[in-house]
């Protein structure tokens, strides 16, 4: 509709400059005429004038129409250029104020004096300052900064802007001081508005209220300085406790053994019973273990291991599910590497003990190991549990983490912290009721004082 109104008032306005063209010809064709037979006595009478036939006052004339209408065929074009070349302008304007209007952060632009030239809604309420009251005073009078901790004037980045032509961004810290003297913590950056020439005009600042964001992240340093002092109180006491329970753990774990020797022929229940305790020691034995580590971490003892030989153990002494399979596809050809055995088979066991709570109905468990390029060789455990909900994924490693009944949330952290003093690296996959996979990754190489 609107194109449609502007089409038509083109061609009214090429038919108005038609009109006065063709008006003009006659006008200029009679005053011709009149001054010809009555000043210059050229004709006898008007008419003969007006209908002369001496060729060279016919072309003369001729020529001077022909000329005007030229010009007012040229004019014609030129205006409408101009109006479309407006109509585009104002349009374009529109888009821009409209568009700085509708962006959720703060925007001031400034003139090349660094005068006020708009101001939108959400910047004046940051600043208290209307459009009507800030067009034309200096930015450094509205968008006043300070440092947060000292109250110093931050150096304003309009003027680099202008004097560099770059963006600029306020360091952190800053402060904005409001009109009636409201301190909001921004986020901030300048840039430089320019022609179609490339020429600077202006300034472009664009800032946001993050209160918000300094408030979760005050809240997040003081959660994780309480976390860390009662995870160092918990590993002051996980020391004392593990040290305390492993001398009467030791003490059940040999009468248990005697037992075994001097019953021949136990009776099958008896025979369970001693299985199950057994069990539950070496379980007791593997907290007190996660206990000890979390509480006082030691560095690896490097010595040369073969990994299938270390996962072959495991499960020399290992209690399988008799519903839970176990595939072992365990490559032969992987290198000899330079390793704690103790922890790489900590690691290990609390992984596939791991897996085999996560199948509780039962499930298979497949073990790979390969090499997973020259520098690095692969260890994987897949299995088909339950698998891990998508929100505990990134909370896994933490101490003290855990979703289960039993355990208190320390293996895994303990294991990726083996790993990582291994100079390796240990990621999980997983698929609520697909099932889970480990992937760890060992450097094959790794210079070690006493080992060749």
């Amino acid at each position: 509709m609107k194109g449609n109104t502007a089409r038509l008032k083109e061609i009214i306005i090429s038919n108005i400059l038609i009109i006065l063209a063709i008006m003009f010809i006659f006008f200029f064709w009679i005053l011709e005429s009149l001054i010809d037979t009555y000043i210059f006595n050229l004709y006898n009478d008007f008419l003969s004038a007006m209908f002369t036939t001496d060729a060279n006052e016919v072309w003369l004339r001729l020529f001077i129409v022909s000329s005007f209408m030229v010009f007012s065929v040229i004019s014609q074009k030129i205006i409408i250029k101009q109006k479309v070349t407006q109509k585009k302008l104002k349009e374009s304007e529109e888009l821009y104020f409209t568009t700085l209007k509708s962006i959720g952060d703060a925007v001031i632009t400034t003139d090349l004096n660094g005068n006020v030239s708009f101001l939108n809604e959400v910047a004046a309420i940051l600043t208290g300052w209307t459009l009507r009251e800030s067009l034309g005073k200096p930015v450094t009078k509205i968008f006043k900064i300070v440092n947060e901790q000292t109250h110093k004037p931050i150096e304003n980045p309009i003027a680099r802007v202008l004097k560099e032509g770059i963006i600029v961004g306020i360091g952190n810290h800053s402060v904005l001081i409001t009109k009636d003297e409201k301190e909001i913590p921004i986020d901030d950056s300048g840039a430089p508005i320019k022609d179609d020439k490339g020429n600077i005009t202006g300034v472009v600042l664009i800032f946001r209220d993050i209160t918000e964001r300094k408030r979760a992240e005050q809240v997040y340093r003081e959660s994780q300085k309480i976390r860390q002092e009662r995870l160092i109180m918990l590993g002051q006491l996980a020391g004392g406790v593990g040290h305390e329970l492993r001398n009467p753990l030791g003490a059940m774990k040999n009468a248990v053994y005697f037992l075994n020797l001097s019953l021949e022929n136990p009776d099958p229940d008896v025979k369970e019973v001693l299985d199950v305790l057994s069990n539950e020691i070496s379980n007791s034995e593997m907290i007190i273990n996660s206990l000890l580590g979390f509480a006082n971490p030691k560095p690896p003892i490097l010595q040369k291991v073969v990994i299938n030989e270390i996962l072959q153990t495991i499960f020399d002494k290992l209690i399988i599910p008799e519903n839970i399979e176990v595939v072992k596809n365990f490559d032969e050809n992987i290198p000899i590497i330079v390793g704690d055995p103790f922890q790489l088979a900590h690691t290990f066991r609390n992984i596939i003990v791991n897996a085999f709570q996560a199948m509780l109905k039962g499930g298979t468990l497949i073990i790979n190991t390969n090499m997973t390029n020259s520098k690095y060789l692969t260890v994987s455990f897949e299995d088909t549990g339950i698998g891990i909900k998508k929100e505990n994924m990134d909370k896994l490693f933490e101490p003290l983490f855990t979703t289960k009944a039993k355990g208190i949330g320390l293996g895994l952290s303990i294991s990726k912290l083996m790993i990582k003093n291994h100079n390796g690296t240990i990621d999980i996959t997983s698929e609520e009721g697909i099932g889970t996979t480990f992937k760890i990754e060992l450097p094959i190489q790794r210079r070690s004082e006493g080992l060749n």
